[in-house]
């Protein structure tokens, strides 16, 4: 019996659904859907059903091979052990100190404060899982303790930490250079003025916010005005600074492919 592409193309959708909808991890039901459509696009829906399965089996092992033979690829886990060293140094807390301390006046500085050092530190690191872990540790016990509304402070880590989905050097830009074949130099240009305004736009809503409506981020705590930063904060915030400029500066000023500029900022990191 002949089937036609489009009704391939549905049958492995309903497969791909039903399997997202009854819990199967989303990369199984991914790659279910894609062995089903290719037995059934090589094979026919009642023809030779292993002959399909065995050709869409060649061609997962061919193109996972030449994939990830490609040294693009190791940019993906430099940045994540870029971003792994910078909280483990306590560097990232050090920056949202620094930040803090900057937005005395600005009404909801502990928020506003955690989309800013969302923004810094997805210029690290360009995981947002990464940025969502470190500052739900950092950011969002501080503003419970100034008595922040819990949505408010959770909404404010959350969304500000997808900020690394735009803000180069973003995992994902990285991922669909590497599929669409496009420049990945040329998509960190193009991500970083839209998720900086992104970010900007992320602050002045919660400074409105807060100003329309005092009750989701009262006035600081008594004391907590008075703290200073101590000289190895400050250097360590900068250092950050440092950092986004080796890395993004090397890449914009073609001193280093993407590959390259992950292990530098490892290595600098580390430093």
């Amino acid at each position: 019996m002949e089937i036609d592409q489009t009704t391939i193309l549905l049958l492995m959708f309903g497969v791909m659904l039903a399997g997202i909808l009854v819990g199967v991890h989303i990369g199984f039901a991914f790659g279910a859907t894609a062995l089903i459509g290719n037995a059934i696009l090589f094979g026919g829906i009642d023809g030779e059903w292993a002959e399909g399965i065995e050709i869409a089996l060649s061609g997962v092992g061919s193109v996972s091979y030449e994939y990830l033979r490609s040294e693009v690829f190791a940019t993906i886990p430099l940045f994540m052990l870029l971003g792994d060293f910078v909280n483990k140094s306590g560097a990232a807390k050090d920056l949202y100190n620094l930040i803090n301390h900057g937005l005395r006046a600005i009404p909801g500085r502990l928020a506003v404060a955690t989309v800013a050092g969302n923004a810094v530190f997805a210029a690290v690191t360009g995981v947002s899982i990464a940025a969502a872990a470190a500052f739900s540790r950092i950011a969002y016990p501080q503003m419970m303790y100034h008595g922040y509304n819990r949505t408010f402070a959770l909404g404010s880590v959350a969304g500000s930490a997808c900020l690394g989905m735009i803000i180069p050097p973003s995992v994902l830009l990285i991922v669909w250079g590497i599929i669409s074949e496009k420049s990945i130099a040329a998509l960190f240009i193009a991500g970083a003025i839209p998720g900086l305004i992104l970010a900007f736009f992320f602050m002045v809503y919660i400074g409105v916010s807060c100003k329309l409506n005092p009750t989701l981020a009262p006035a600081m705590r008594e004391g907590v005005e008075e703290d200073k930063l101590s000289p190895a904060e400050i250097a360590s915030g900068f250092g950050i600074g440092a950092l986004i400029l080796l890395v993004l500066g090397g890449i914009w000023g073609g001193l280093f492919t993407p590959t390259e500029a992950g292990g530098v900022g490892a290595a600098g990191a580390v430093i």
